[in-house]
C-alpha cells in the first residue's frame, strides 16, 4: 500500500491505519494512568468515559479465556506454559455492546520470543565438556559439573558454588564458544540457588558484560537480557559467571535453558460476535465478515515459546464510522 501522498486522495485504510496509530498512542496513556489511579474527577465516578472502547492491563484475571497460558497477578500479566503447543488469551467484551460492531482496531502489549537456540547442550543434557568448558580463579569454587539435584527443563542442570570460604572478586564460569548469534536478540537462562547469595551472575558475550544479576532465590529464575548488535554475529563466546561480591561460603548455584531468542510480533485473529475469528494486524482497521455485538481479539504466541513471552495490556476500539 502506498503512503499518504499530499494533494491526492488517501484510500480508506489509509486513514484508519493512521487512527490506529492515534489509539496506540492514546492507549499506552490509558493503561498507564489505570496503574497509577485516575483522577476522581474524570467524568464524575474516577473513571473516563470512553466511546466504543474496551481495556484492560489485566490488573485481574479478566481474560475471556486463555489455553496453556498461566495468569500472573504479581506482574499483571499472562505468561506461556512451558512446552504450550497452543497458547492463547482472548480478551474483549463478553456481553453484547448493544450494536453492531462493524470495524474493530486492536491494540495489544505484548511480548513474544520466538527461540532460536543456537546454545548447543543449552539444559546440559549432554556429557557437559563437549560444548561447556568451566573454570574458576578459587581453589574453594568445589563445583563445574552436572547436577541431578536440581533441574528446570529436562533431567539435568549445571552446577556451580562453594562449600569453603571464596574472597570478594574471585570467579567460576561456564562457557561455550563458536555460539551462532545472528538473528538472535536476546540470551536468557535459569537460575537457582542454596545458601549464601553473596555473589552475582555476569551474562558475557566475548569479553562484553551484557548483563549481570543479582543472586536468584531458591526457585528458578528466569535471566534475560538483549544483546548489543554488534555481537549478533557468528562465532562468539557464551559465558555465564558467576562471581563473588563479599565472602562467599556454603553456597550452590544452579544453572539451566540457556537459549537465544528473537522478539516477534503477536498472531491476532479479531471476532465481533465471539465465535468466528479472522486474521487482523496489531494497530490496524478490521472489518468483519459477520454480524455480531462482542468485540473479542485472540492473541496467539507461537508453539516453541516458553515463559519468555507474555501478555500485559490490551484495547479494542470499534465502529470508528
Amino acid at each position: 500500500m502506498a503512503g499518504i501522498i499530499a494533494g491526492q486522495n488517501a484510500s480508506a485504510d489509509e486513514v484508519m491505519n493512521a487512527m490506529g496509530s492515534l489509539f496506540n498512542d492514546t492507549a499506552q496513556n490509558l493503561f498507564n494512568a489505570y496503574y497509577l489511579g485516575f483522577d476522581s474527577r474524570l467524568h464524575s465516578t474516577g473513571i473516563p468515559n470512553l466511546d466504543n472502547v474496551y481495556y484492560s492491563t489485566f490488573t485481574s484475571d479478566d481474560a475471556i479465556s486463555t489455553n496453556e497460558m498461566t495468569y500472573d497477578a504479581t506482574n499483571d500479566l499472562y505468561r506461556v506454559d512451558d512446552g504450550a503447543t497452543d497458547p492463547y488469551v482472548i480478551f474483549g467484551e463478553s456481553s453484547d455492546v448493544g450494536e453492531n460492531v462493524t470495524n474493530i482496531i486492536p491494540i495489544v502489549n505484548a511480548k513474544l520470543f520466538d527461540d532460536t537456540d543456537e546454545i548447543t547442550n543449552n539444559s546440559f543434557e549432554d556429557a557437559i565438556t563437549t560444548e561447556w568448558a568451566y573454570s574458576d580463579d578459587n581453589v574453594n569454587f568445589k563445583n563445574g559439573s552436572r547436577s541431578t539435584t536440581q533441574a528446570f527443563s529436562g533431567t539435568y542442570s549445571y552446577l556451580m558454588g562453594s562449600d569453603g570460604n571464596v574472597s570478594s572478586g574471585s570467579k567460576q564460569e561456564v562457557k561455550q564458544t563458536g555460539v551462532d548469534l545472528s538473528g538472535s536478540e536476546y540470551i536468557s537462562f535459569y537460575s537457582y540457588h542454596t545458601g549464601d547469595s553473596d555473589f552475582v551472575i555476569d551474562l558475557i558475550v566475548d569479553t562484553t558484560t551484557i548483563e549481570t544479576f543479582s543472586a536468584p532465590g531458591a526457585s528458578w529464575t528466569l535471566n534475560k537480557a538483549e544483546i548489543p548488535s554488534a555481537l549478533r554475529s557468528s562465532g562468539k563466546d557464551v559465558i555465564l559467571q558467576v562471581r563473588a561480591t563479599g565472602t562467599y561460603d556454603s553456597s550452590f548455584v544452579y544453572l539451566d535453558l540457556v537459549q537465544t531468542s528473537t522478539l516477534i510480533e503477536p498472531t491476532l485473529t479479531i471476532s465481533n460476535d465471539a465465535s468466528t475469528f479472522a486474521a487482523g494486524t496489531n494497530k490496524e482497521i478490521f472489518r468483519p465478515g459477520t454480524t455480531g455485538q462482542k468485540p473479542q481479539v485472540k492473541v496467539s504466541f507461537v508453539s516453541s515459546a516458553t515463559t519468555n513471552s507474555y501478555l500485559s495490556e490490551g484495547a479494542i476500539k470499534y465502529n470508528l464510522y
